[in-house]
């Protein structure tokens, strides 16, 4: 959350501006304005597959929620007030559920003296990387620049022999999970110049650009041992 910049402050100035930044920033991140879609497998084995139908879709969502809350009441207890699950559109939302909801959702939540953003991402649609590529786009849109630092990546990769298209089971049912009652607490930086906070961005970056280089020679390590694997199979069907 943050407080409301100024005396002048029209929330319904800022919801037009978050929407004109939400457009432009889709065309960019154009698969999170679509819908899940299940359709037959065309392997004809009586399973199905998922994909995203982009063409017919009402789109992302943008949501206006009111809250007689305070800036102090969100941030000032312990923990995570319960209230503020409600901030969130995809709460206790699964992933199946991007056939009937959005697969994005920004919901401003205006607050007595401050404003929460929450944004709601289908995990099935990309990871944390790229959330967070979206999130930072659509903050140079809003503030006007162009173009944007972090496009969308269209990089695919699949192990060498896989099929990209994996079939479900038929009769596989999506179930929901009721977790367990958590804990959970904000983290403020308050000097992000401070050495303190630096030094944990550094540990931070590190440890990410070690997992992507481990990551990077596992995927090799695996294509590896697929073309062999192919090789020993090819030579058994020549002998």
């Amino acid at each position: 959350p943050f407080p409301k910049p100024f005396a002048g402050f029209h929330i319904a100035e800022f919801l037009r501006r978050i929407n004109h930044s939400l457009s432009h920033t889709l065309t960019h991140f154009y698969p999170l304005a679509g819908r899940l879609v299940t359709s037959d497998s065309p392997h004809d084995d009586g399973s199905y597959v998922v994909s995203i139908d982009c063409a017919n879709s009402p789109g992302a969502r943008l949501i206006h929620a009111v809250a007689d809350l305070t800036i102090s009441d969100v941030l000032s207890p312990t923990y995570v007030p319960v209230v503020v699950q409600s901030f969130f559109d995809h709460d206790r939302a699964i992933n199946h559920d991007g056939h009937t909801m959005s697969l994005v959702t920004i919901q401003v939540t205006e607050l007595i003296d401050g404003v929460f953003i929450g944004c709601s991402f289908n995990h099935v649609v990309g990871d944390g990387t790229s959330f967070w590529n979206f999130l930072t786009a659509l903050s140079e849109t809003y503030r006007g620049k162009t173009p944007i630092s972090r496009p969308r990546v269209n990089n695919r990769w699949f192990p060498e022999g896989c099929n990209q298209i994996i079939p479900q089971p038929a009769d596989q049912i999506p179930s929901r999970y009721e977790s367990p009652k958590l804990l959970e607490r904000f983290f403020q930086f308050t000097d992000l110049d401070s050495p303190n906070f630096s030094s944990l961005v550094f540990r931070f970056s590190f440890r990410r650009k070690k997992r992507i280089e481990r990551e990077s020679r596992d995927r090799e390590s695996l294509g590896g041992r697929e073309r062999e694997r192919r090789g020993r199979r090819i030579e058994k069907w020549r002998g």
